[in-house]
């Protein structure tokens, strides 16, 4: 391996970091190092307001989360990693096995907090993250099974949000990463993130999801960029689930890289507006995968099962929940085949149960091919129940 080196000039301290960039690695010189060694070092540099914008290396071992410190006290955000602003964590390089955090002794109530105004507390993460610049890097996060995630994209600072999440591995959680802009306090707000290398598999807890990218409740004209590349998401009940929930006039665009979506009960699903608790009017999705594989889906999950699923809008709610919502989907050079109940399905809106009534109106679903092997098991619908009156459409070029 080749290593770069740039120094970068300290107030009389210096330490060597190995981070990634452009695909390589590159030695860094930087000041603000924190290196940790065992669980109590670990809090004690996370909650420490005066390292945002430290870089915390931690020694390879398993650092147990827990609610109460030795001497039986509550830890800040109830035994959670909230990370500081600008503030990055990163394990052994090469070896994401070698520094492992293990969420399992966490209780349910550790991981409330209160997420956005005008909502009650939520649920979140057990590494959380979303103040500035944040990175996580070279680690194994495990069995958040009673939160949100492992990782969760969710606490709000000033400006946009910049993440970075790299040669990870995410396993035993309800989700493997989350970004998601929740509730009124996240209305407008901006996430831009890089997912890179990563390994999640096993989140089955519940939802089971290995990544979700989703502007929720209330979140209105939230935007959410990313950037995947290299992933291997397989064993989740959903590998991505990419969604509008309950959210109005959002924008989420996601470009997929050699990514494969394996062995899970849906490879992918793609929602422009779902209509749970409110209404999802008016969002955007542009979703474009080159060179990514969403193949051999075939495990357990209790919502859509297959390879790809692309819906223009869903209400499960109350009639017409969802209107105005457009997805744009660009495959090239992509394999999606051999899965369960469907390869590919495209509908442009449908209400679920069908009994519900009318989805929304003028939602729409375009998808376009290049490169690869068509799927074998495709199905379209403009919408469920059908209606032409309600001008729901799903349009296909190959």
């Amino acid at each position: 391996m080749t290593l770069v080196y740039r120094m970068v000039a300290a107030a009389g301290i210096a330490a060597s970091v190995l981070v990634s960039v452009g695909g390589r690695q590159a030695l860094e010189a930087q000041s603000n190092v924190i290196n940790v060694t065992n669980v109590e070092e670990l809090y004690a540099a996370v909650n420490d307001p005066g390292h945002a914008g430290a870089l915390v290396l931690l020694a390879p071992g398993t650092y147990v989360l827990t609610a109460l410190d030795p001497s039986g006290g509550a830890r800040p955000n109830g035994g959670r990693l909230e990370l500081q602003a600008d503030m990055g964590l990163q394990g052994a390089v090469d070896a994401r096995d070698a520094v492992v955090i293990d969420a399992g002794s966490l209780p349910q109530p550790s991981y409330l907090a209160q997420v956005s105004a005008g909502l009650p507390p939520s649920r979140t993460g057990a590494i959380r993250m979303g103040r500035g610049r944040n990175s996580v890097e070279w680690l194994t996060i495990q069995n958040a099974f009673r939160g949100q995630a492992g990782i969760d994209v969710d606490l709000l600072g000033t400006g946009p949000t910049h993440i970075h999440l790299a040669h990870l591995a995410s396993t035993g959680n309800i989700r493997g990463m989350e970004l998601r802009n929740l509730g009124p306090s996240a209305a407008g707000r901006v996430i831009v993130a890089k997912i890179v290398d990563n390994d999640l598999y096993d989140n089955t807890a519940g939802l089971g999801e290995g990544i979700r990218i989703v502007n929720i409740q209330g979140a209105d004209g939230g935007r959410i960029e990313a950037r995947l590349s290299g992933n291997r998401v397989h064993g989740n009940d959903t590998g991505l689930l990419v969604v509008n929930n309950s959210s109005s006039s959002g924008e989420i665009s996601v470009l997929s890289s050699g990514d494969r979506f394996f062995e899970n009960g849906a490879g992918a699903i793609i929602a422009g507006g779902l209509s749970s608790t409110a209404a999802a009017n008016g969002n955007t999705i542009v979703f474009e995968a080159r060179g990514s594989d969403f193949s051999d889906n075939n495990g357990f999950t209790d919502f859509d099962r297959g390879g790809l699923v692309v819906v223009g809008a869903e209400n499960i709610s109350t009639p017409n929940g969802a209107s105005d919502n457009t997805v744009r989907v660009r495959l090239a050079g992509c394999r999606i085949e051999g899965n369960q109940v469907r390869d590919l399905v495209a509908v442009g809106a449908r209400s679920n149960p069908s009994a519900i009534g009318m989805p929304g109106t003028n939602n729409r679903v375009e998808l376009t091919w290049t490169g690869g092997r068509w799927p074998a098991n495709v199905e379209t619908a403009d919408s469920i129940p059908d209606d032409p009156s309600w001008a729901n459409t799903v349009l296909i070029k190959r």
